[in-house]
């Protein structure tokens, strides 16, 4: 069913033009709703909302709905390891088996860090970790099974779309005790002070409500959906991994209530997300509030020109690069955001709750459309300040 719920929020003198890119992409007649928050050097100047958190069009959305971040979740889950990088705890440049000495089996035992980070640890493929989706529930089986793993193209980046937080997760708690869930709350959103950047469902007393996903869901096409992603995102030179890639499991993860992506606690997808969070997140790299200024540096340069085989994105340590686009972040399934432009001390957050095979390939790409006005009205305005914001 269409959205025929009003734009809430406000924006900053200059911004307005934003807020209409997104009534015209989010609002009135579009099914599902979603938010957009974006600040400039620390200073909120978009705080956006529309439509309904589910399919009855009975909760409207506000400030507080989360959806779903599928692999937007990546970016954060990058940044727990950049936290432990930064106590000494990790290095980017040493094997992941000296901190998780299981992970060496199969001749894994060359694999760093960095590897990790960067898509190239040769584990991109779910294909034998389990024919029961019932197994991503626990995690620490799931960490096991990757640990177990042969890998394949080490040091060639193959986006690991559904391994990649079972990789990062698995190195985290061998240094910690703590699994990704407890590491959301502990290294991030205690730190930020910010309530709606989960893994998993939010604990009890969140203030975070989750966004039913909208749309005809996936079904049994999880290689369809793949290839539907890699043909929005870049070329996929080595299409036959894309499958590998995802699998038959998209379908069965988006199933259920709460579906089955929520509870599997996935350090690649499995985020519920606030946009004005989000955009929290990602200020904090404007401002350095989570890094050290040495480490905060690093984090969004690439580490090759060498594109990912399935995607065709290049990469930073976790968060990746568009073409046409400054900066970096993460984009998510159906096109979920997290973005910040260090330089412009830009930090955006967007997310949405449409997840529509039909719709997927306009979706995936809602954030580079909304960039144009963005970019224009950071260019022409400064920060907002107090009684400078206009209701929308």
């Amino acid at each position: 069913m269409s959205n025929d719920a009003r734009i809430n929020g406000w924006t900053a003198d200059g911004f307005e033009s934003v807020g209409a890119s997104f009534a015209k992409l989010i609002g009135p007649g579009r099914p599902g709703g979603g938010a957009l928050t974006i600040s400039v050097h620390g200073e909120p100047v978009v705080n956006l909302w529309t439509g309904y958190a589910d399919a009855a069009r009975t909760t409207p959305w506000t400030e507080n709905t989360g959806a779903v971040a599928w692999s937007a979740t990546k970016g954060p889950t990058a940044m727990v390891i950049h936290r432990l990088v930064d106590r000494g705890l990790l290095d980017y440049d040493e094997p992941v088996a000296r901190y998780w000495p299981e992970f060496a089996q199969q001749g894994k035992g060359t694999i760093t860090v960095r590897d990790a980070l960067t898509h190239r640890a040769g584990l991109s493929s779910v294909v034998g970790l389990t024919t029961r989706p019932a197994d991503f529930l626990d995690l620490e089986l799931m960490e096991s099974r990757i640990a177990a793993a042969r890998p394949r193209l080490h040091g060639v980046p193959a986006y690991h779309g559904l391994t990649y937080g079972w990789v990062l997760g698995g190195l985290a708690r061998s240094v910690t005790g703590s699994s990704l869930p407890d590491l959301f709350r502990t290294e991030l959103a205690e730190p930020l002070g910010v309530d709606g950047l989960h893994l998993g469902a939010p604990a009890a007393g969140s203030k975070t409500v989750i966004a039913e996903m909208v749309g005809k869901r996936f079904g049994s096409l999880g290689s369809r959906v793949a290839l539907s992603v890699a043909s929005v995102a870049g070329r996929a030179p080595y299409v036959g991994l894309v499958p590998n890639a995802f699998g038959d499991v998209l379908g069965p993860l988006t199933k259920g209530d709460p579906p089955l992506v929520i509870g599997a606690n996935l350090g690649a997808a499995s985020g519920i997300f606030t946009a004005p969070a989000l955009a929290n997140f990602y200020a904090a790299i404007v401002s350095g509030t989570l890094l050290s200024p040495e480490l905060n540096a690093q984090i969004g340069v690439l580490q090759s020109r060498q594109r990912d085989r399935i995607l065709g994105q290049l990469w930073g340590l976790g968060f990746h690069h568009l073409p046409g686009m400054r900066g970096f972040g993460h984009v998510g399934l159906s096109g979920t955001t997290g973005w910040v432009v260090p330089q412009h001390g830009l930090a955006i957050g967007f997310v949405h709750n449409r997840m529509d095979l039909r719709t997927l390939p306009a979706d995936q790409v809602l954030l580079p459309r909304l960039m144009p006005s963005i970019a224009k009205a950071v260019r022409a305005s400064r920060p907002a300040r107090a009684g400078e914001r206009r209701a929308s």
